[in-house]
Formats: structure tokens, C-alpha cells, sequence
């Protein structure tokens, strides 16, 4: 298992490996794409649109000339795959990971989560609880106050969390040629090592467990639901009735006044909540007439309930 693999400059697979291997991991999570990461923070710090800063990206050299895999979230899924097995002792595959892009990241969303006290990360997470698995990489809602809400421009980081030492925090550059470069370099030294010790460099590493990974539908969290409705006067009854169904808790609801006066935003944080509890409310809106468009994202208000 090569270190360039995953976190461009940062060695994360080597202290996975090595340094914690005594210890038994919560979780790992992340943001392990430079490039998305660098697009979030030009549209949150400078205000400016996807397109406009998935151009500078690619200008820089931070995207590929096709961003594909790291915009709609492929890319940081291999690497908590890699990841996932490695600090769980279980084989995880990318076909095993929710995955959600950001190309859907409007303006209106970043500053609906300032509102709250929020900034929008793509973070990967891989969470064992009762010996199973949770794998995704979403969009969420970070507490501003949580590390990984400053980890800015084209870092990476990766928390992790374990029964001998709490939770520790990797940091460093996720994108461009030289960080990883620097990784590749220490591979290949790596290998001479090998070559000149006259040593096989064969990873005993091997992975014993099986262990299932469930759904992002049996999540518990917080979630932020955007609506676009018509101003009617039964649209927002229509929508509390769809989440009452659900046995969806709502803790706030927030309608801005649009340019023409006229509100047709409905911005909801709900208590927590079943996954497949939003998305069957979501389901039902969705074929209602009153409701032109829905979004959502999760809380990272609190990783160890999810």
C-alpha cells in the first residue's frame, strides 16, 4: 500500500500502519481532495461560483482536464476505501462508498450554512460501530469550531480517532505536483531500501475481517433540508405534514424574503433523525406541486452519534 495513494504530502497510510497499529479506530474521516477543497473555499471566501472557480483550479493545475473524479467525489472515495481497510482490518471497496459531489454547491448554500454557523466541506468518513461499516463522502454542514472547518485552498486533513489516542489530526498539502511528488520520492526510497538490504519489501499487511458495510440510509443526524416552493398558502403545511409522516423532529424553520418579496425558500434543520426518514419525506415532497427543487446536507454537529 503505497503512501502517494491517499493525502498527496501527508503520510497518513504509514502512521495507519505503523504508529496506531495497536490501537482499534472509531472512525477516520477527511477531506481528502484537494481540488474540491480548493473550490469550496474560493466560493466561500471570494464569492465565487463553481464554474468560475473550478476554472482557477484547473488554471493552477489542482484539477485535471477532467475534474470528473474529484468533483463528483470518486476520488476522496478510493482513498477512505484504502483507508477504511486499513484502520478496520476489513477489505472496504469503492463500490461499498455513498458518494455525492460538489457540482450542485451553489452560493445561496454556503451562505445558508454561515447563517448557522456552519462551513460546507466535503468530508469522507469511515465509522465502525457494533462491528459494522459506514462509508461515504458527502457535502456536509461542519461546525465552524471543528478542525477540519479551517482546513482551507488545496489541504487535506484526516482525523482520526481510536481507543489509545483519542483523536489525532494529519494536516498538509492534498493537491499539486510537488506534495505528492514528495510521497512517490519516499516510495521509491522505500523500495531501494528494499532492493539494496536485499529484503523482498513484501507487505505482510493483510486484511482478516469481514465485516458488513450499511447503508448511509441507517445514519442518525442532524440534517439541513432546503426547499424551493411556490408561495402558496398550503405549501408549508404540505411540508411539515410530509416530515410529521416521517416522525421528523424539525428544530428550526427559516423562509427568506426573495428580491420580489416573495418567500420561496424553506430552509429546515431537523432534530436527529434516520437517513431514510428525510429521504422518504424528500421522496414525497418531490411529487408534490408546491415544491420546485430540494436539497440536503447533513450536521457534522456530533460524529460519535452518527
Amino acid at each position: 500500500m503505497f503512501e502517494a495513494s491517499v493525502g498527496g504530502g501527508i503520510p497518513v497510510i504509514g502512521v495507519i500502519k505503523n504508529m496506531l497499529c495497536g490501537n482499534k479506530f472509531s472512525y477516520i474521516m477527511g477531506i481528502l481532495n484537494g481540488t474540491t477543497n480548493f473550490i469550496l473555499t474560493k466560493m466561500d471566501k471570494e464569492r465565487l461560483s463553481y464554474d468560475a472557480a473550478l476554472a482557477e483550479a484547473m488554471a493552477l493545475g489542482y484539477a485535471e482536464p477532467d475534474p470528473t473524479a474529484d468533483v463528483e467525489g470518486l476520488d476522496p472515495a478510493r482513498k477512505i476505501a484504502i483507508l477504511a481497510s486499513l484502520g478496520f482490518n476489513a477489505i472496504c471497496t469503492l463500490d461499498e462508498v455513498y458518494c455525492e459531489g460538489i457540482t450542485k454547491i451553489e452560493i445561496s448554500d454556503i451562505d445558508i450554512a454561515k447563517h448557522y454557523g456552519y462551513v460546507i466541506k466535503l468530508v469522507a468518513l469511515a465509522k465502525e460501530k457494533n462491528g459494522e461499516i459506514v462509508l461515504f463522502v458527502r457535502p456536509v454542514f461542519m461546525p465552524k469550531a471543528h478542525p477540519l472547518a479551517s482546513v482551507d485552498d488545496s489541504f487535506n486533513a484526516v482525523v482520526v480517532k481510536a481507543d489509545a489516542i483519542d483523536e489525532m489530526m494529519l494536516y498538509g498539502r492534498g493537491a499539486g505536483s510537488m506534495p505528492t511528488a514528495s510521497s512517490v520520492v519516499g516510495d521509491i526510497m522505500t523500495i531501494a531500501k528494499n532492493i539494496a538490504t536485499k529484503t523482498t519489501g513484501k507487505d505482510l499487511y493483510k486484511f482478516y475481517n469481514t465485516k458488513k458495510v450499511v447503508s448511509v440510509n441507517s445514519i442518525d443526524s442532524n440534517f439541513v433540508i432546503r426547499l424551493d416552493i411556490s408561495d402558496q398558502p398550503y405549501s408549508l403545511a404540505n411540508v411539515t405534514k410530509a416530515f410529521a409522516k416521517e416522525n421528523i423532529s424539525i428544530k428550526t424553520i427559516l423562509q427568506p424574503i426573495n428580491e420580489e418579496n416573495q418567500a420561496s425558500n424553506l430552509i429546515i434543520i431537523t432534530h436527529k433523525t434516520k437517513e431514510r426518514n428525510i429521504e422518504s419525506a424528500i421522496k414525497e415532497l418531490q411529487s408534490s406541486e408546491c415544491v420546485k427543487k430540494v436539497k440536503m446536507f447533513m450536521c457534522f454537529d456530533s460524529i460519535d452519534e452518527i
